[in-house]
């Protein structure tokens, strides 16, 4: 019994024909998947700031995606909130338009894209599969906050029963109360997880509409789930801490309510075994940092990471930066963006590229690069072959087989991987 991560980067469709299929191939069955982009076809770096990332179970779906229009006078910024769509793509110059716009579906060894919203540009995207035999069931659901003050909410209708260590969330947040395939100006989204009640991060970022000079925000939180920002001023709009598994859900202590009908996304993964945490990076160029994981010497199947460039826990800083990567052990992508803050004329710029993480310094020039080196017993090995001198705080993930079933440890048995899995370690 094994638990499965597959990582891949793929060029759209660019038949610019309606509702056009794209199939991507994956060597498991998918139970859940999530997708990230910058927006562009090139690898290179480029103008503007774009990030898209949404989550899909095969049957439900979301997508937060944010732009900022590169060279303007006053900040020309928007969004797109969707729980209906896994990915999106929106003109950085117009603020009506989405020129890209997909649904997912699973089958075997399948994940097919349908593009409602198609044009002749061939974007990247990013996306990490999980699947396997160890991968139980997964849920994506977008909901209210649902609470009219600070405290504890339930969220409930997963239809299975969540477990620390075998369960992990993610979370979407955009600060609005509805959810649609409709972009509107400003700009505000955050990325979370969470694994039990101590193991949680968030990431955030926000860019001011029609600023003059251009006002952009990051946060990186090391001990909440959820930590957005308001999109007219940078400040918190809204925090929650994971309060742990219930019976067909989990727990979120609201610390900062945005408002009862505020809405956000979340994909739960059963099975397998979980482990989160954050992770300082050095200070210099250096290979074979090694980074400790709770996960019962199960082999690990994948691993993602994600940075605002932050050195302080829960500290909003100037410029909007985000970086999101994911790895396999064979195959590692990642997306870089950054908004200046207080720019009189705005100035962002975007990458894409195989890594684990990358961040751009305020010169939007390449400051830290790590790669995954290796995933190992408990452990994983990045190395960071571009470093500044700012010790930058990331969030990671990883997912790694279940451990041995209690009846087969108890008989002394064992459990053989088949042979068509042999030797294939990124297939799990």
């Amino acid at each position: 019994m094994a638990a499965s991560a597959y990582v891949t980067r793929f060029a759209k469709d660019d038949s610019t024909t309606t509702n056009a299929i794209q199939d991507i191939a994956i060597p498991f069955t998918p139970k859940a998947c999530i997708v990230f982009s910058h927006g562009s076809p090139f690898t290179l770096k480029v103008n503007h700031y774009q990030w898209s990332q949404g989550f899909s179970d095969g049957t439900n779906q979301c997508c937060s995606c944010i732009t900022s229009d590169d060279g303007d006078a006053a900040g020309d910024t928007q969004h797109v909130y969707s729980n209906d769509s896994i990915y999106i793509r929106m003109n950085e110059a117009s603020n009506d338009l989405i020129e890209e716009r997909a649904t997912v579906t699973f089958s075997t060894d399948n994940i097919r894209f349908t593009w409602a919203v198609n044009n002749n540009q061939p974007t990247y995207i990013n996306l990490i599969a999980f699947g396997g035999d160890d991968i139980t069931n997964a849920k994506v659901n977008t909901v209210t906050v649902n609470r009219t003050g600070t405290g504890t909410a339930n969220y409930t209708g997963l239809g299975f029963n969540p477990a620390t260590s075998n369960s992990v969330l993610f979370t979407l947040t955009a600060n609005k109360t509805s959810a649609s395939n409709t972009s509107a100006t400003t700009a505000s989204s955050c990325f979370g997880c969470a694994v039990s009640t101590s193991k949680r991060w968030a990431i955030a970022n926000v860019m001011e509409d029609t600023a003059d000079p251009s006002d952009t925000w990051k946060v990186t939180a090391t001990d909440k789930c959820i930590y957005s920002l308001a999109a007219t001023d940078g400040t918190l709009a809204a925090s929650a801490d994971f309060n742990g598994w219930i019976t067909d859900g989990f727990t979120l202590d609201w610390l900062t309510n945005p408002g009862t009908t505020v809405l956000f996304s979340y994909l739960v993964i059963n099975g397998g075994t979980w482990d989160a945490g954050t992770l300082t990076a050095p200070t210099t160029a250096t290979n074979d940092v090694d980074y400790p994981v709770s996960v019962s010497s199960n082999t690990i199947r994948g691993l993602l990471m994600a940075g605002c460039g932050d050195t302080v826990n829960s500290t909003i800083g100037s410029h909007a930066l985000m970086t999101v990567g994911v790895a396999d052990g064979t195959t590692q992508t990642h997306i870089v963006n950054l908004d200046v803050d207080n720019s009189a004329t705005t100035d962002s710029g975007r990458q894409i590229g195989s890594f684990i993480a990358r961040l751009f310094n305020s010169s939007i020039i390449i400051a830290d690069v790590a790669t995954l080196d290796s995933f190992s017993t408990n452990n994983f090995r990045l190395d960071w072959t571009t470093k500044s001198a700012s010790a930058q705080l990331f969030g990671w993930v990883v997912v790694a087989d279940a451990p041995p079933a209690d009846d087969d440890e108890a008989n002394g048995t064992m459990n053989f991987i088949a042979d068509d899995n042999i030797g294939a370690a990124r297939f799990g």
